[in-house]
């Protein structure tokens, strides 16, 4: 029996007439899901029915209006974490009456892992978010339903509180998730050489987060 050249097997793997017009795809794409869907449910219905990267399409489509409500909130940078309630208030930010942002939906408390020393009143990073874009990058973030505001002029934003190793590292994050820049993300998280930023894709980095989760 004669062996096949090398060559010749190669152009059998790349041939065209072997490369199917298109690829399997789960028919539910729920079973390898990315975002949050049951929180997204809640907060916007029209969403659920979209695959997680059209989804995170469609918010980058409002990215100026979710950026401006997000910046016209102000809440304190830190809170004492025996203060921090199930709610916190915040003034309603005045607008054109042409233009509404749209205002964030949530407040994230952030701690370190807490341990015997730490004090009742130790403080608490506090960081306004839209519950949609927290959904659309969190699969398995739960969040509480929108809350009314009771008292005019202000906005209630029900609380999420996380127990992070890295309160930086998340604040870096959240700044991703609305911009979706990701040479910003990852100069926030360690330095590079500005020439290499200047020729990043999004596809290299990617790669790159890739490559630093595996083992």
């Amino acid at each position: 029996m004669s062996r096949v050249p090398y060559s010749s097997a190669l152009d059998v793997v790349v041939s065209p007439d072997n490369v199917p017009e298109t690829l399997p795809r789960p028919a539910d794409f729920t079973l390898v899901d990315d975002v949050a869907r049951p929180t997204l449910a809640m907060l916007d219905p029209r969403l659920t029915k979209l695959p997680g990267y059209v989804i995170r399409h469609e918010l980058a489509k409002q990215w100026g209006q979710l950026l401006e409500g997000l910046n016209g909130v102000e809440l304190p940078c830190t809170m004492p974490k025996n203060i921090v309630g199930p709610v916190v208030y915040v003034t309603r930010p005045q607008h054109p009456p042409n233009r509404v942002p749209f205002f964030p939906t949530h407040a994230i408390a952030l701690t370190t892992p807490l341990t015997i020393l730490t004090p009742p009143n130790a403080p608490v990073t506090v960081l306004a978010i839209h519950g949609t874009v927290l959904a659309a990058h969190c699969a398995k973030i739960v969040l509480a339903a929108p809350v009314q505001s009771t008292k005019p002029g202000f906005l209630c934003l029900p609380v999420l509180r996380l127990h992070l190793q890295s309160m930086t590292a998340f604040v870096a994050l959240r700044a991703f998730m609305y911009s979706r820049r990701a040479d910003t993300f990852l100069t926030s998280l360690m330095p590079f050489i500005p020439a290499f930023l200047a020729k990043l894709r999004s596809d290299d980095a990617r790669a790159i987060i890739k490559a630093t989760q595996d083992p």
